[in-house]
């Protein structure tokens, strides 16, 4: 309809809060007004038909939404900042609705769970649906970087303190419960920093990295066997050479994800593992992180009657880590000893004694 044809003005008043209370259109032509079927319904007035603008929109059987966007064309916003606020809600709600019946049922539950609101979600589109590409767990071990740039373009989009990381670590817990790994998910942070020593265990070179750890169909493995860790690079080489019949691996320091993997393919293939480090607090708290990622290692060397049986080797630290507590009983013990002593033994000094 040719709303310019009919109407001369448009009467629109409006409350204190801008919604519309009444519409009124002044109409001259009588042939328009007879197609409507309003002509005999009308009083005329100085030449034309004053006619409510509902009662065009009922007699055409449409809804008045329908023909704003003609109508402002012509006389700007119609709607009330309320109404126009609930028209965006709802179309927000519509675009989110729809957005939810593309995802599965545990891709869905997750993504809930996160209580995203239809108006962050409307922003952020882009993004979710890119990060939601990240619950498909990837079928060969990848790099955090090379799956980063995969999915958002950007190596870095998974570094930590990022909004895509944060993504993905609550993505994981979802999926593999609250100790949830990156390994889970067959992704490694870095494979030129994450390598194991290990003497006399695996047909394979000294230093194994993750990336060939991470299938254990290419790791010859021993089973049924005691094998022995050691915190310390030199003590491993001393006793893998004093004990060529023995199996040792070595964690440098703070032992790497292919560390840990490696031990929780060595413990499933049910080996019984040692582990010895430094007498120390910060030896302590490694230690006991480990014991708490793996309760069935056992630990060698790292109780208070090794503390107390060595103490010509206890030396005055010069810098040591301050452990507040630890959580297996034996370290509990020898924790209070060396904070009350004051001394440490390294190793070293222990296993030269063997």
């Amino acid at each position: 309809m040719d709303w310019w044809q009919i109407t001369r003005d448009l009467y629109l008043e409006k409350g204190s809060h801008g919604q519309i209370k009444n519409w009124t259109v002044k109409v001259e032509d009588e042939l328009a007004l007879s197609r409507l079927g309003l002509l005999g319904k009308l009083t005329q007035k100085n030449g034309t038909y004053q006619v409510k603008v509902w009662r065009i929109f009922k007699q055409l059987g449409i809804a008045k939404e329908d023909i704003f966007p003609e109508l402002e064309v012509r006389y700007g916003k119609l709607l009330s900042q309320k109404d126009q606020a609930d028209q965006i809600n709802t179309q927000r709600q519509t675009a989110f609705t729809n957005f939810l019946t593309q995802l599965d049922t545990a891709q869905k539950e997750f993504f809930l769970s996160l209580d995203v609101s239809p108006k962050v979600w409307e922003k952020q589109a882009n993004f979710y649906r890119s990060a939601l590409q990240m619950w498909s767990r990837p079928s060969q071990p990848t790099l955090l970087a090379a799956y980063a740039l995969k999915i958002f373009s950007n190596p870095h989009a998974l570094d930590y303190g990022r909004k895509e990381r944060n993504f993905l670590e609550k993505l994981l817990v979802a999926q593999y419960g609250p100790d949830a790994r990156l390994d889970d998910h067959n992704l490694y942070q870095d494979q030129l920093a994450n390598f194991v020593g290990t003497a006399n265990l695996l047909v394979s070179p000294l230093n194994f990295d993750l990336i060939s750890l991470a299938d254990v169909t290419t790791v010859d493995l021993p089973r049924g066997q005691n094998i022995y860790l050691h915190e310390n690079s030199g003590v491993t080489t001393v006793l893998a050479r004093r004990y060529p019949d023995r199996k040792f691996v070595c964690t440098a320091g703070q032992p790497t994800l292919a560390c840990r993997l490696l031990i929780t393919r060595l413990l499933a293939a049910n080996n019984t593992l040692y582990y010895s480090g430094d007498l120390d607090q910060t030896g302590l708290k490694i230690a006991d992180n480990l014991l708490q990622d793996f309760p069935a290692l056992k630990l060698k060397n790292m109780d208070l009657e090794t503390y107390h049986k060595y103490q010509k080797q206890a030396v005055v630290p010069s810098k040591d880590r301050h452990i507040k507590q630890v959580q297996h009983p034996a370290l509990q013990s020898l924790l209070t000893a060396i904070q009350s002593e004051g001394k440490i033994i390294f190793e070293e000094a222990i296993h030269e004694l063997l």
